[in-house]
């Protein structure tokens, strides 16, 4: 959650939480790898959407972010401890996007070698919807680590860990956790595994010239608040649409919903 906020959860109510079994080793790697399978195709969609541009894409971009392909955004990042900005068109920002994290998902694996133990800090929730951090050991199968008997979260990464790394290493490197939120949802559309693994891709930082790498550095938003549930953080994703207010660009909630395809 980048303070762990890098992460699809934002749902700590009760009702809302989803009841799985905790997946073993064997059915964690084949809904990771299908899970995976299924991203790639989106992600593969959607450079094909942007590169041959119409007007059923044009429709479908206003439909989602709310403004023109080709309006003029500025985007926000930081770039080796800077501040940077870039000016461009929407479309562009996306497109752009789009490709890193092609870059990113085309080297993940499920299945890589043999699963193994990795030691970290997760977050739970505790029985009145608090969260609290502890160390934690769990199996990391590929780029998937098994956390599915925790229900505080969809999933998460840590932004900046990929930092330096050459695209060439991403199978060593990028870990994604796997919370138990992540076990119900369908695999593509809204909501989604699909849609879940690319809001997390979209949480990773950029680095390398002119940020030529990773993801898109984005943001749960508010980044001043932790909001109750989905459903707060999808109001206020609505807010930033109705306001037209361009910052919708760096919140992964906004960005997730162009990846929310059958």
């Amino acid at each position: 959650m980048s303070n762990d906020r890098g992460s699809s959860s934002g749902e700590n109510q009760k009702t809302e939480q989803c009841i799985q079994e905790f997946q073993v080793t064997n059915q964690f790697k084949k809904m990771m790898k299908e899970s995976l399978e299924e991203q790639k195709k989106v992600i593969d969609k959607r450079v094909e959407t942007l590169t041959h541009w119409n007007d059923e894409a044009e429709e479908e971009f206003r439909r989602i972010f709310g403004v023109p392909s080709e309006k003029i955004i500025t985007i926000k990042f930081k770039l080796n401890g800077e501040v940077t900005k870039e000016t461009k068109s929407a479309r562009a920002v996306i497109q752009e996007a789009v490709d890193r994290m092609k870059m990113i998902c085309d080297k993940l694996s499920a299945d890589k070698g043999e699963c193994r133990e990795v030691t970290f800090r997760d977050r739970y929730l505790d029985s009145n919807d608090n969260y609290y951090d502890k160390d934690v050991t769990k199996w990391k199968c590929g780029n998937f680590v098994n956390s599915t008997d925790n229900d505080a979260y969809t999933a998460n990464v840590t932004p900046d860990h990929i930092i330096g790394v050459s695209p060439d290493k991403y199978v060593d490197v990028v870990t994604i956790r796997i919370g138990q939120r992540f076990v119900c949802k369908p695999m593509t559309g809204k909501d989604s595994k699909v849609s879940s693994l690319c809001h997390e891709l979209t949480h990773l930082v950029r680095y390398g010239p002119k940020g030529m790498y990773g993801g898109m550095q984005s943001e749960d938003m508010p980044v001043d608040k932790e909001l109750q549930n989905a459903k707060e953080y999808d109001i206020f994703a609505d807010k930033l649409i109705k306001k037209k207010d361009m910052t919708l660009f760096e919140n992964a909630y906004n960005i997730e919903r162009y990846f929310e395809i059958d």
